[in-house]
């Protein structure tokens, strides 16, 4: 028999086929900018769970997760993120108090680099018929597979800072030829301490308390380091499986970014964001044009960080 020819001549409409009203969840995750792709149409709707959300949305997550499996299940989504096998056995609680539970799992293909291959299924009945017996076990186990990138922490300078941060935000913001980006962010990084400190400048950004703390866990500059990344383009925030962009951008309205980072003595120091409300409104052919950008702030960075403490 040949199989890579019965492989090769299934598309979806034969896998969900097969699947029939299976609650199964087909999914794969572009690593470097950790973005969600849903591939096949799923049957959680009549269990009460919104599975892409649950996949995606930490806030949503933490909801509907029972207490005791949230912390497996977020590891779990990290390690996902991460570019990792993995897969772990945990429970939802819906609205009318009914416990479910799911299998999540992911796989790393060697001959796809880049991506992690996943599904999501209902395990209810199957626990339900073993209530008997002792309770089941699981965890999280996981084999490191991480794409390899180069790295370039490189950036000139060109003008002189005012004190604030928040006011050289702006004067890069007023930069601009044409308005290709609606709002800019830095997030300073503290390794030693693993939080990241947030200013930004921009009308989406015009309610964000300025110096705001996030731990470094889930952040860009994580995703960067993780993967060795000259920068990061983010297409869509809303199929982001990153904490940060849930927790700061999509509240913000911010559906596109440009993120480069900044590195000291091999260690990433900081990340300025170039945001848009607009999905898809960076490419890679732009990153030679945001060089004057990326110039002039690492010179306004460096003055920044040796002016006397107030």
């Amino acid at each position: 028999m040949n199989v890579n020819h019965i492989e090769d001549s299934l598309n979806m409409e034969d896998i969900e086929e097969c699947l029939g009203s299976m609650a199964a969840l087909l999914w794969r995750v572009e690593t470097e900018k950790a973005r969600l792709e849903i591939l096949n149409r799923h049957g959680f709707s009549h269990l009460n769970v919104d599975a892409v959300q649950l996949l995606k949305n930490p806030n949503y997550r933490q909801q509907i997760t029972h207490g005791d499996d949230l912390l497996d299940l977020n590891a779990t989504m990290r390690a996902v993120q991460q570019g990792e096998t993995v897969s772990t056995v945990f429970r939802v609680v819906v609205q009318d108090g009914k416990t479910i539970w799911l299998k999540l799992a992911s796989h790393v293909d060697p001959q796809r680099p880049g991506y992690v291959w996943g599904h999501l299924i209902d395990l209810s009945d199957v626990v339900n018929d073993f209530l008997h017996q002792p309770r089941l076990a699981w965890g999280m186990q996981s084999s490191k597979a991480p794409p390899s990138f180069p790295t370039d922490g490189g950036l000139l300078a060109t003008f002189s800072p005012p004190q604030k941060m928040e006011d050289i935000l702006r004067l890069l913001f007023e930069q601009q030829e044409e308005p290709e980006f609606d709002s800019i962010l830095f997030s300073d990084v503290n390794l030693k301490d693993k939080k990241v400190t947030v200013y930004s400048h921009g009308a989406p950004f015009a309610e964000l308390e300025q110096e705001k703390t996030y731990p470094y866990e889930g952040t860009i500059a994580e995703n960067i380091v993780t993967f060795k990344l000259d920068h990061l383009i983010v297409d869509d925030t809303l199929d982001s499986i990153k904490p940060i962009d849930w927790a700061l951008f999509i509240p913000a309205g911010i559906r596109s970014y440009y993120a480069k980072p900044i590195f000291n003595v091999g260690k990433i120091e900081s990340v300025l964001i170039l945001c848009s409300t607009r999905p898809k409104a960076f490419s890679e052919e732009q990153t030679k044009e945001f060089t004057d950008v990326f110039k002039s702030f690492q010179s306004a960075l460096q003055q920044w960080r040796n002016q006397p403490e107030a």
